[in-house]
């Protein structure tokens, strides 16, 4: 819960003076805190634990070449909603329901070098953010390490924005680069084939959601709101540009009606 004096219900905090407050004494949200950061082949992956109780606020997340201390000046790299780890895109409709067809909530890197994911658990939010050549451009020559600082800030319903609080809880750096951006494996474990098939490897894939149209596959009248309730806030703004797709390794057991090799010529 937040250090700050103030009356906690349902996820907002009245603050007496918050910084940058429009109106003395309105309800801004608690601020985000687990905040991390993994970057992986030309990705970074922002991850926060979501304000508790509030469904109808959003996150805006900031990018800088230089420390983060103070939002005021700066423009979010994006506006994400609550629920923001939900798989919507992987969902199929078995008659009157909407089922995951591998997994119900996305994955992301565990770490900078292994292929596998972990699961984005419910309450955390996510945005994974596609680097290009510009962005890695720096106007100012102190900040110019490879380095770039990462904020997640909380906005109520109201468009109240607490950036009262910033610091490790919700700021955070990583190195990046620009990379071909590689899927991330689902641990078989995790899959809801049970026992899963040890030949079979399921992947999601992340678009640039800059270059994507992150509304086609998320909850939208087309798809029936996968089965969600367009008044919410969170479905009606929700983005998805995640796909999953399954690949099966071949065994040696595998018989294709070929000749072996050197056997002689191959049908075409």
């Amino acid at each position: 819960m937040s250090s700050r004096a103030g009356l906690f219900v349902a996820g907002v905090v009245a603050l007496a003076a918050p910084v940058g407050a429009a109106v003395q004494g309105a309800a801004y949200p608690l601020q985000v805190e687990g905040l991390e950061l993994v970057h992986r082949s030309g990705q970074t992956f922002v991850t926060w634990d979501e304000v508790p109780g509030m469904r109808d606020g959003s996150y805006r997340v900031y990018r800088s070449a230089c420390p983060i201390t103070d939002v005021t000046g700066l423009t979010p790299i994006r506006e994400v909603w609550a629920d923001s780890g939900e798989f919507y895109a992987d969902r199929r409709k078995l008659d009157v329901f909407f089922l995951p067809r591998y997994v119900d909530r996305l994955y992301v890197p565990v770490d900078a070098a292994s292929p596998y994911g972990r699961r984005v658990e419910d309450g955390e939010g996510l945005l994974a953010w596609t680097l290009r050549p510009a962005d890695l451009q720096v106007a100012d020559p102190a900040c110019d390490d490879g380095v770039f600082h990462y904020a997640v800030t909380a906005v109520s319903a109201a468009g109240l924005e607490n950036t009262a609080e910033l610091g490790p809880a919700n700021v955070a750096a990583v190195v990046e680069g620009v990379a071909d951006p590689l899927p991330v494996e689902i641990p078989q474990a995790d899959l809801a084939e049970d026992p899963a098939d040890p030949a079979v490897h399921v992947l999601i894939q992340y678009m640039d959601p800059r270059a994507w149209n992150t509304t086609f596959h998320a909850p939208n009248p087309t798809n029936c709101w996968w089965g969600e309730d367009p008044a919410e806030p969170a479905i009606l703004h929700a983005e998805q540009y995640a796909y999953a797709y399954a690949v099966v390794a071949p065994t040696p057991d595998d018989d294709c009606g070929c000749p072996p090799c050197g056997a002689g010529p191959h049908p075409v």
